[in-house]
This record gives structure tokens, C-alpha cells and sequence, in this order.
């Protein structure tokens, strides 16, 4: 395609002159960034439109930019609105790659990662990308929200049979729960067949290995990247 790179991506329309692949994926990596969920949609139908691969979308602009808004909400530079404006924005681009024809890649066919905040702790932001960013490459997510108990992990453990489990916190208050739920599953003979990582503002390596978890996650595009290895 011409390049372009004339129009900032709010005033572009449907009739968007042609631009290269790489600057339609800044264009939505922008659009993501910026909240703007209706822009998104247009821009992903845009580039679906002129034959690019869904997944080729989906590394190139979504995953990097949702890595990016986590980045940024743990350097004080998001905050709690902004965050949730570009998961919605990244949610409506999801929609508009799903209801594409030429999308086949998003079926949930890699195995199933089971994440939820730990008990006491009613933060889902961090996870909430991340179970995001793993939706986009094609892991079934099973998302047990906020608040959960060591039972609740053990029990979806059991039902889903996952190839990890993430748990996350984001009060300093709360990470003490990660080890109860460690434990749990060890109690309940899983251990030795579960991964478990961890993942949160106030979570460390060093915490991490502490209470045995097998991975410390620093952001969502590591946990993508960890889960990634396990499917090899």
C-alpha cells in the first residue's frame, strides 16, 4: 500500500487513504492508547478490509499496545480511567477481529489459563489485560474475578484442568493470600501438575520465589510471553 502519514488517526474516516501495514498498526496502537473504541473498531475493519492477517494485528498493534497501557499504569502515567477506556477499546477491536471472516486464528484452540485476584483484594485491572492479551492469541481464559478464595482456585483446577494459573494482587495487604492459595493446591495434590504464577504491583521475584510460585510475571506482556513457553 502508499504510504500516508499525513493524518493523525482521529481524523481518519471511511475514506481513509491507503497506508502502509506498519503505520495502520501504530494508527490502532494510537486509537487503543487513547481510549477512543469506536476509532479502534474502524481502524481494525480498515486493515481487515485490505487483507491483513488478524494475527498479524493483533502482535503488531493490540498486544504491543496493551503492554504499553500496563507499562504505563505501573509507572503512575495511566491511570484506573485511562486503563479501562483502552481495555474497552481493545475489547471492541477483539469484537470487530471475531465477527471478521478472515479470522479463524482467534478460535480458543491452545489450552485453557485460569487467572483471578486473590481473596481480599478487588483490583482486576493488571489481570484483566493480560487475560486480554492471551484471548488475542487464542487461550481460553476462565476468569474467576476478584476476591477469590483458595477453594475457588483448587475447584476451577480440577474442572478446567489448565495449563497455568495466574494469580493476582495489587495491595500489598493481599499478596500473602498467593501463599495460601500455593498451598491449598498443594494440600489438594495438584502441585506437582499445576504452574502457578504470580503477578501484581507489590509482587516481586523475590516473593515470588518465597512461596513457590514457578513464575513471577512483571507485566502483561510477560505473562504472555511465560504462557507462550509452555505451549512451546
Amino acid at each position: 500500500m502508499a504510504q500516508d502519514t499525513n493524518l493523525p488517526a482521529s481524523e481518519l474516516g471511511n475514506g481513509m487513504k491507503e497506508i502502509s501495514d506498519e503505520e495502520l498498526y501504530s494508527l490502532i496502537e494510537e486509537a487503543v492508547l487513547d481510549g477512543d473504541a469506536e476509532l479502534t473498531m474502524r481502524l481494525v475493519k480498515e486493515a481487515l478490509a485490505n487483507g491483513v492477517n488478524p494475527d498479524d494485528i493483533v502482535a503488531n498493534a493490540l498486544v504491543k499496545s496493551m503492554s504499553a497501557v500496563g507499562r504505563d499504569f505501573k509507572n503512575g502515567e495511566f491511570y484506573i480511567p485511562d486503563v479501562l477506556m483502552s481495555s474497552r477499546a481493545s475489547h471492541a477491536a477483539l469484537f470487530a477481529l471475531q465477527s471478521a471472516s478472515n479470522a479463524p486464528a482467534l478460535t480458543k484452540d491452545r489450552g485453557v489459563v485460569v487467572v483471578g485476584t486473590v481473596a481480599g483484594d478487588l483490583h482486576d485491572i493488571g489481570k484483566n489485560i493480560a487475560a486480554l492479551m492471551l484471548q488475542y492469541q487464542r487461550f481460553e481464559v476462565v476468569d474467576l474475578g476478584i476476591d477469590v478464595v483458595p477453594e475457588v482456585f483448587v475447584q476451577a483446577i480440577r474442572e478446567h484442568h489448565p495449563i497455568v494459573v495466574g494469580l493476582s494482587a495489587l495491595l500489598t495487604t493481599t499478596i500473602g493470600e498467593m501463599r495460601k492459595v500455593i498451598e491449598a493446591v498443594d494440600a489438594a495434590g495438584l502441585r506437582d501438575t499445576t504452574k502457578i504464577y504470580v503477578s501484581g504491583l507489590p509482587v516481586t521475584q523475590e516473593f515470588a520465589d518465597e512461596i513457590g510460585a514457578d513464575h513471577y510475571c512483571e507485566d502483561a506482556r510477560d505473562t504472555l510471553d511465560y504462557v507462550e513457553s509452555l505451549v512451546g
